[in-house]
Formats: C-alpha cells, sequence, structure tokens
C-alpha cells in the first residue's frame, strides 16, 4: 500500500528550503542561508502550503541585507539559468521557487516599482506559475491595458494566462475575492 504524501510536504519542506537558502547564498554570500533555513523551519511543519510560501518569503525579506530592488535582483540572479536547469519539468514548474514571486508580490507593490516586479515575474513564472501574484498582488494596481501592452502574445503561458486574466481582476474584487 503506497502511502499519500500531502503536496505541501513534497511542495516545501526542509530540503528546499536549504536549497533555496544555498542558491541565495551562493549570489549573495552576505544572506545568512543557515539562519534563514532555521527561522523558517520553526513552524513549517503545522503550516499549509500558502502560509509555506508566505512565511517562506517572509523569511527571504528578513534576511536578505537589502530590499526594493536590489533584493529583487538578488532573488532573480538566485534563479538556475534555465527552468530546464532547475529541474522543471512540467508546465506548472516547481513550488520551491514559489516564495520567489510571492516576495515580489509583497515587497515590491508599490506604484515605482510595478514595472519591475512585472518583469521579474514575467522571468519567474517559468520556474513556477506566477499567475496569481500578478493577477492578485501586482496587476489591479495598473491594468496592463492602461499601458498599452499586450501581454497576450508574450512566448510564456504563464505570462500569456496572466495577460488573459487580467481583466478579470476588477470583477473578481467587486465580488470579495482577496486581493491583497
Amino acid at each position: 500500500m503506497t502511502v499519500k504524501v500531502p503536496l505541501k510536504e513534497t511542495a516545501l519542506n526542509a530540503e528546499r528550503i536549504a536549497r533555496i537558502g544555498r542558491e541565495v547564498h551562493a549570489v549573495c554570500p552576505e544572506f545568512d542561508a543557515d539562519n534563514f533555513v532555521t527561522s523558517v523551519m520553526t513552524d513549517l511543519p503545522q503550516l499549509e502550503l500558502s502560509a509555506r510560501i508566505a512565511r517562506t518569503s517572509e523569511g527571504l525579506h528578513a534576511r536578505l541585507p537589502v530590499t526594493g530592488p536590489d533584493a529583487l535582483l538578488i532573488l532573480l540572479r538566485s534563479l538556475p539559468p534555465t527552468p530546464e536547469a532547475a529541474g522543471v519539468t512540467n508546465d506548472f514548474g516547481l513550488h520551491l521557487y514559489s516564495p520567489h514571486s510571492d516576495y515580489v508580490s509583497r515587497y515590491l507593490r508599490t506604484a515605482e516599482h510595478l514595472d519591475q516586479a512585472l518583469a521579474a515575474l514575467a522571468r519567474m513564472t517559468g520556474y513556477f506559475s506566477a499567475e496569481l501574484p500578478v493577477l492578485v498582488r501586482l496587476a489591479v494596481r495598473r491594468p496592463r491595458e492602461a499601458r498599452g501592452e499586450d501581454s497576450t502574445e508574450d512566448t510564456g503561458q504563464h505570462v500569456r494566462l496572466s495577460a488573459w486574466l487580467l481583466p478579470a481582476a476588477p470583477l473578481l474584487s467587486a465580488n470579495g475575492a482577496r486581493l491583497n
């Protein structure tokens, strides 16, 4: 009889949190990967998947030596060169990288950083689907239509889906969906 392991336990676990720490430390030696892992793992086993993503993102924010666009550059540089090199073998990506897009949506939400944040999410979406952060956290603040962009022609399927969903953002908000 095969025991089914909950997704939350394979998506973000001690091994994957340590990998995030190593990848960030490799491009930012000031980042204390051991301290990051210890702090994130304190209550991670009790958390559901979305809370694990948030906890990891919060841990990155608390321990990165910089904030804003500088922190974003560290996270982008910490990604392997391609999704395939990261081990992505499906269209959805690896939950391992969900805290990266969550970080962007939580900590780069101002109008000043919106363009950088959306560009970063477009890049990150190959590693882990970032439609939700784009739709819920950033895109509702300044829809791409207002900027005259057409992301429906983008080569990344997750970017195209995000663009397709953007017009629904005001409707989701009006119907009580949590948008922040």
